[in-house]
């Protein structure tokens, strides 16, 4: 009615060619479209699968390392050690006992990790052969740092706040904490 009040035309043809104009324009679309090498690389990596990924190389390696400390000073105080020592085996194999029962424990929480936000969540964690290199690396290294923490320290508490604090350093470093 206004523009028909300020052109002089009759409102009745102000109205059909309003319609007109809206049944022949073509609303604007607009597409953003990120040409960048990485965001193409990442474009269909959703926010909790990234994640998903820092979390479980997170808790693989905090969980062994504080697990474990604190299981092998109780191991050398209350003479597991000393008695494994008197059954016919050697000192590498009495050892690499409690190494792979630290890494079985790692990976059981990362494999369990993995399937759960696989099932629950949808994530989709890509090759799985690659997953469970990077995952077996990371374990063996918590190890590695649970047997040095685990024979060098004597007393639980201090053992495990020193696993925790080393293992939330190494994690920030690692870019576990995003």
């Amino acid at each position: 009615a206004a523009l028909a009040a300020a052109t002089d035309a009759d409102p009745a043809e102000v109205a059909g060619a309003l319609d007109t104009a809206h049944a022949d324009v073509i609303p604007a679309t607009l597409a953003v479209q990120d040409t960048g090498e990485i965001a193409q690389e990442f474009s269909g990596v959703s926010g909790f699968d990234v994640l998903a990924v820092t979390t479980v190389l997170l808790f693989t390696f905090l969980n062994t390392l504080t697990s474990g400390t604190g299981t092998l000073i109780q191991v050398r105080r209350q003479g597991v050690l000393r008695r494994t020592m008197a059954a016919p085996v050697t000192a590498g194999q009495a050892l690499l006992g409690h190494a792979l029962g630290r890494l079985t424990v790692g990976l059981f929480q990362a494999v369990y990790i993995v399937v759960a936000t696989r099932l629950i969540f949808g994530v989709d964690w890509g090759a799985l052969a690659l997953v469970a290199l990077v995952l077996m690396v990371f374990a063996l290294v918590a190890v590695g740092w649970t047997m040095i923490l685990g024979m060098l320290l004597d007393n639980e508490g201090a053992a495990v706040g020193l696993s925790v604090v080393l293992g939330l350093v190494l994690g920030a470093l690692g870019g576990t904490m995003m």
